[in-house]
């Protein structure tokens, strides 16, 4: 089970591990994962797991999602990739359910000079496994003892920037988390604002708003060298070769897509150049 409106990454992921998506609806508001009917149709689907994504840096409530499988065998994987520094009652997201993955992209929260990412893993047994599989299956011998291994190393010289790099996240959220209110504040009321559930505390990897005739907007903007960003579009359950694995109507997923815009948010972004940012946004009407 997965949310169709995450990255395709999330799917693709899936895939790789042999099994088959199932879609899921969002929330009209929040626009992570809908639990509506949850538990009738991981029944009904016979799923195995639960990819939590936790979205734009907003965190999925992971106990809520616990109580709602009670009882079912369905292991429950978080998609960090976007949630680095965000706290879900208090506690970091990623380390909540069965395992926990991140990506260090030199764009995310947490970026390496290049491709990264990592896993948290809170089982010995599991964690072993994992580190075989990252690097052929091999153990530390270098006897091959678990299939499915690929090379997918952590290089070290990425390692040492993320070493030097974790030293600022939390002053960094913090710019991010200022940048947020400063948005929240000023921009007008067309820009529809996405809910943020009092649950968590998000990190804000992204700062994502609705709005009608979208492109129209970016098309704008651009002119104006601001660059907005659209996360995502289209939908998995209606993108390329991925669509196949859904038949289904998400009704919520296919209008929000059609609205959500990514505004500039990064830790170096100045007071005084977002004010521009913002007046060249409220300033802009659509026809």
């Amino acid at each position: 089970m997965v949310p169709s409106h995450t990255a395709p990454a999330s799917v693709l992921g899936i895939l790789r591990a042999g099994c088959f998506p199932y879609y899921l609806d969002v929330d009209k508001t929040s626009l992570l994962v809908s639990f509506d009917n949850l538990r009738e149709l991981a029944i009904k689907e016979k799923c195995k797991a639960f990819l939590a994504v936790h979205l734009y840096g907003n965190g999925l409530d992971i106990f809520s999602l616990k109580k709602k499988l009670k009882g079912l065998d369905i292991k429950i994987i978080e998609d960090s990739a976007q949630s680095t520094g965000t706290t879900i009652r208090g506690r970091q997201s990623g380390t909540l359910g069965d395992s926990g993955c991140f990506s260090f992209f030199p764009t995310k929260n947490l970026g390496a000079l290049g491709d990264a990412g990592g896993v948290w893993i809170p089982t010995k047994r599991l964690r072993d496994k994992i580190i075989a599989l990252r690097q052929y299956g091999w153990d530390r011998k270098r006897v091959v003892t678990v299939e499915g291994g690929i090379n997918s190393r952590l290089d070290e010289l990425q390692a040492a920037v993320l070493r030097i790099r974790l030293k600022d996240l939390k002053k960094n959220i913090k710019l991010r988390r200022n940048i947020a209110k400063l948005y929240n504040k000023h921009l007008n009321p067309s820009f529809v604002r996405i809910t943020q559930p009092n649950f968590q505390k998000s990190s804000y990897h992204l700062y994502v708003v609705m709005i009608e005739k979208r492109d129209q907007l970016i098309s704008h903007m651009q002119k104006k060298n601001i660059y907005l960003g659209v996360h995502y579009f289209p939908p998995n359950h209606q993108n390329g070769l991925i669509k196949k694995f859904s038949s289904l109507k998400l009704k919520v997923t296919e209008t929000i897509s059609k609205k959500v815009v990514s505004l500039p948010i990064y830790p170096e972004l100045e007071e005084r150049e977002q004010l521009i940012i913002i007046k060249k946004l409220n300033d802009y009407k659509l026809s």
